[in-house]
């Protein structure tokens, strides 16, 4: 691995159960949204507990039973070591979800500071512990290493004080029991993502929800947080996949004062055993659930009632922070069952068609950016969040770590970059080879799909008549995967333009020479093994054929098949 600076730094975010990390080059300008690598080890405590990582799959690792979370963070430490190849981190980052009323914006930890963050742990017991676990350790251990706080909550900071207050009597407001509002990096990131992509658009009134096995919901204007359905702790609100969200408080007083419950066995129904476990007995994940919905008697009651409350839940809250707003412009799905459970965004969104929110089907269930439809009143997009990208970059301010913006845009060889993409391996190990041109001589890098009904007998047949049903579907997947693959580019402070043509017979070959000289292109790249088919990457035949024809550059960027990547693999051993 190459490293071009010692500005190292390391983002973690630890949960009950997992800890994820990320590192990144803090010292390229501007810095890039997708790190150097991550990872995680997940399933800490548990009987099977596994780490992965950028190029290597999951694999089952041994944790210390007595100490599992400790032993774990030193296996990243290992690994993380080991990529580093004799360099070292500069600073660590963590994501901390409680500030508590003292701390808002990131903060260098000490001891004073880890004291304070400390008193906050019943606010947030499932993650607070084990961000200051891990914090505490590396004070101990690598004194030397300057460690920052990022806190959820601190996005929340732009919250009016009526949306701050509980009605509780006013000393308890003086004592700072306040609604706090969390997941506000993730809430950061997509603000900072939305005015890229929809410019004053996004200064609207929007609603984003973060759905992820802990949920809630932001309205935001001017991109700034105005309400939210989390408050004093990451209890409130929706109702999650372990937790219940809003909850009657007398029901909690019943629990205890008639069931004779503890304030421990409470704690574990309000924050473990309730939400969609709770009421499905299957699971917390949604795309679980939803296989048990057909299931006879109470199994398949429950799926649904738990499907049914989940999306209710969502849908009333929506409709609580669109009267908050004054009206909604858009609604932005974000985190894990946000971003890819389709089925949970229409129900969603047929629950919000008295809003006049109106889906497109097709572009929803590729997961594309933008899945409205022309018609809907209000703007549904799909963002994934990058909360790592968040901590890295307040990292970086904070300790002002000096930085660097490559000069090759002085002697560039090219500017404009056209890549030829489907969704084979081969098309995007070529895309990787024409990020790496594009950094370094400043390029735009120009995306291409071409949708093709050819087929490859003793020589090439007319296309086929598209049938209406099946075309828009074509467009749409074509397009989903031009703006996946676009938004991976943007990530890493690319610039990046899209197009998708049909063929109306032509070669695919004509189509992209042609488009290289349409998009004043100076340079193709283009892989040479792949699929046939509507998406299919170019021959070899293809690829020679475009080489031959255009009038600029075309680098070929080959890849074995993988039966003799197998060989060679064999071979080796």
């Amino acid at each position: 691995m190459t490293v071009t600076t010692e500005n190292l730094v390391l983002v973690l975010n630890c949960g009950s159960s997992s800890i994820k990390f990320a590192v990144f080059d803090a010292g390229i300008d501007p810095l890039p949204r997708r790190p150097l690598w991550n990872g995680k080890v997940q399933g800490i405590g548990g009987p099977r507990p596994d780490f992965g990582e950028t190029g290597v799959p999951p694999f089952r690792i041994p944790l210390d039973a007595e100490h599992p979370y400790r032993s774990a963070l030193q296996f990243i430490r290992e690994r993380v070591a080991a990529r580093l190849e004799g360099r070292d981190i500069c600073a660590v980052a963590h994501r901390v979800v409680h500030g508590g009323s003292k701390y808002f914006a990131p903060v260098r930890v000490d001891a004073t500071v880890l004291a304070d963050l400390k008193s906050y742990v019943p606010l947030a017991p499932l993650h607070q512990p084990f961000a200051l676990e891990a914090i505490e350790i590396l004070l101990r251990e690598r004194p030397d290493i300057p460690q920052i706080a990022c806190f959820d909550t601190g996005f929340h900071r732009t919250l009016p004080r009526l949306e701050e207050l509980l009605p509780l009597p006013f000393e308890a407001w003086q004592r700072g029991l306040r609604r706090y509002g969390f997941h506000g990096l993730s809430y950061e990131y997509i603000a900072t993502v939305l005015a890229e992509r929809y410019g004053e658009v996004a200064r609207g009134r929007i609603i984003v929800a973060h759905l992820g096995n802990g949920a809630s919901l932001c309205a935001m204007r001017d991109l700034q947080s105005v309400a939210t359905t989390m408050g004093f702790s990451a209890l409130d609100g929706l109702m999650m996949g372990t937790r219940t969200g809003a909850i009657d408080p007398g029901a909690v007083l019943y629990l205890m004062e008639v069931e004779k419950l503890s304030i421990e066995q409470v704690g574990q129904i309000l924050y473990h055993r309730s939400g969609l476990l709770g009421i499905s007995g299957i699971s917390s994940e949604p795309r679980v659930i939803v296989q048990h919905e057909n299931d006879a008697g109470e199994a398949g009651e429950r799926a649904r009632l738990a499907l049914d409350l989940y999306t209710q839940r969502i849908v009333r809250e929506i409709g609580s922070l669109t009267a908050a707003l004054g009206g909604l412009d858009m609604l932005v799905f974000t985190a894990g069952v946000g971003e890819h459970n389709a089925f949970i965004r229409e129900r969603v969104c047929r629950g919000l068609a008295f809003l006049g929110v109106e889906l497109d089907a097709a572009a929803n269930g590729v997961h594309a950016a933008q899945i409205s439809s022309p018609d809907s009143q209000v703007v549904v997009a799909v963002e994934p969040t990058n909360e790592e990208w968040v901590a890295a970059r307040h990292m970086r301010n904070l300790l002002q770590l000096n930085t660097y913006r490559p000069d090759l845009w002085r002697n560039a060889m090219y500017s404009r970059i056209l890549v030829p993409l489907d969704r084979s391996a081969t098309a995007h190990h070529a895309l990787d080879h024409a990020a790496v041109l594009a950094r370094l001589n400043g390029a735009t890098i120009v995306l291409l799909h071409v949708i093709e009904e050819l087929k490859h007998s003793s020589g090439f047949e007319p296309p086929k008549v598209y049938i209406n049903e099946v075309r828009p579907g074509f467009l749409t997947a074509g397009q989903a995967l031009l703006d996946q693959a676009a938004t991976r580019l943007r990530q890493d402070g690319l610039a990046v333009e899209t197009v998708l043509l049909e063929s109306k017979g032509e070669r695919a070959s004509t189509l992209i020479v042609q488009q290289a000289e349409d998009a004043r292109c100076d340079l193709v790249v283009l892989g040479t093994h792949g699929r046939r088919g509507v998406d299919r990457v170019l021959m070899g035949s293809d690829a020679e054929q475009v080489a031959r024809l255009a009038s600029v550059p075309v680098m070929l960027v080959r890849q074995s098949h993988p039966a003799a990547a197998r060989l060679d693999e064999a071979a080796g051993k």
